[in-house]
């Protein structure tokens, strides 16, 4: 079975300018949809959730949201929860996928680290804003990937099961 997580992605041409992205990209409106989306998952109010806290998962019922949502989100949340870090900055990194805020190099070096752990066999790679993310992806952090022969430069095949090696079903 092959592991493909969502990586999201704040991109800019450095670091810096990537963080800044992030900080306009990081609005109250966005913090609080995140927040209720967490709490939906959480099966809490979201207005009974402290921002400034760790995760409350003594409050949560984790074998009720065992059906509700999927266990890879419930491991992360535990992950998450064990960290220790206030439910703030979780809402502001992103739920659910790892993110990442950086330049080109920073961007490669992350996906080049999950990958050579084996944590990762890819990703399902989005942008905060696909306009402008998606192109800096493609021409600045796939060359980095292809020099590291992490990405490839031709695909075996025509079809998505075929460049992962799936059999294709034969109905």
């Amino acid at each position: 079975m092959l592991a493909l997580p969502g990586l999201v992605c704040t991109l800019g041409s450095t670091d810096e300018e990537a963080a800044r992205r992030r900080d306009e990209l990081d609005d109250a409106e966005a913090r609080a949809s995140t927040l209720g989306t967490l709490a939906a998952r959480l099966g809490l109010p979201a207005d009974e959730i402290d921002l400034d806290a760790p995760l409350p998962l003594d409050r949560v019922d984790l074998e009720r949201q065992r059906h509700l949502t999927s266990e890879g989100f419930l491991r992360s949340l535990l992950t998450l929860a064990e960290s220790g870090r206030p439910v703030r900055e979780i809402v502001r990194d992103g739920i659910g996928h790892l993110a990442v805020t950086g330049g080109p190099k920073t961007v490669a070096d992350t996906i080049e680290e999950w990958f050579a752990t084996g944590a990762v066999d890819g990703f399902n790679v989005m942008f905060d804003v696909v306009e402008e993310g998606l192109p800096l992806f493609v021409d600045e952090v796939v060359p980095i990937l292809q020099e590291r022969v992490l990405y490839r430069r031709r695909y075996p095949g025509r079809t998505l099961r075929e460049h992962l090696g799936i059999p294709i079903p034969r109905w």
